[in-house]
């Protein structure tokens, strides 16, 4: 920011900065969308919102299910060459079942500002999609993270996991015990692991959102919990527990495995 390759843009707050991001929130440019295009390499944003049809609406109003929105978001960017940014939605925002996705001029992908060849001087704007219930379009609360990168820091092999791991415990049964290496999953050959449902007990493992008029306002913190979700529980058949998961319904369900992270 102190450079100019991050501006501040409407609803921008110096607390928005965090230790490796950026928060990115709504801005008062806002608009329900009948469908939605992803700009091509030669286009903006804002010259692929004239071709589609679409309606401004105001803060405070609900954004809906089934419905798709765009706005501008709280901050641009201008990169030099080599200098690039991924994004990914706030979790706050996958706990409430709404699909954030982050535009930029040119780019054909979602949550990419990524021209390190030539640099990028533009806009950036949040596509938002609630899948369960209706939200109030707050710039109150931050629906994105931008991290910029000058460099390719992904790990692509499984090494630096297994390194790590060779000191650290990362993952830990619900009594308490870690796992056993041997029992861990290291073959997604991104440096992830794999962790499985707990559906081992005959009690809560995890909600489900309810088909509800309500409108959440996420800046609020008093919300009664009970008027969104309803509580998942396990099922015995046999010697085997399971869950039943419906098609078109949005769950939060509990992992078998506990993570652990350390101070390094």
């Amino acid at each position: 920011f102190e450079r100019g390759r991050l501006t501040r843009g409407e609803f921008f707050k110096s607390e928005h900065i965090g230790p490796v991001s950026v928060d990115l929130t709504i801005s008062s440019e806002i608009y329900e969308l009948d469908y939605f295009l992803l700009p091509g390499k030669r286009q903006t944003v804002r010259s692929m919102l004239k071709k589609i049809s679409h309606r401004p609406i105001a803060i405070g109003d609900p954004l809906l299910p089934g419905k798709t929105y765009m706005s501008l978001a709280s901050v641009g960017a201008n990169f030099p060459a080599g200098v690039y940014a991924y994004a990914n939605a706030k979790s706050t925002t996958g706990r409430n079942f709404i699909l954030v996705r982050t535009l930029a001029d040119h780019c054909v992908g979602f949550d990419t500002v990524d021209r390190r060849s030539e640099g990028y001087t533009g806009e950036i704007w949040l596509l938002i999609q609630p899948l369960a219930y209706g939200i109030v379009a707050s710039p109150h609360e931050c629906l994105s993270q931008l991290r910029v990168f000058n460099a390719d820091t992904r790990i692509t092999t499984k090494d630096a996991l297994q390194e790590f791991l060779l000191t650290h415990d990362l993952l830990y049964r619900t009594d308490g015990r870690a796992y056993n290496h041997g029992e861990l999953t290291l073959d997604t050959h991104c440096g992830t692991f794999l962790m499985t449902l707990e559906a081992e007990t005959d009690g809560v493992i995890g909600y489900r959102a309810k088909k509800s008029d309500q409108i959440l306002d996420l800046s609020a913190r008093d919300v009664d919990p009970d008027l969104f979700f309803e509580k998942v529980y396990a099922r015995k058949h046999n010697e085997n527990s399971f869950v039943r998961l419906e098609p078109g319904e949005y769950y939060l369900l509990t992992s078998h495995e506990q993570i652990k992270i350390p101070v390094t």
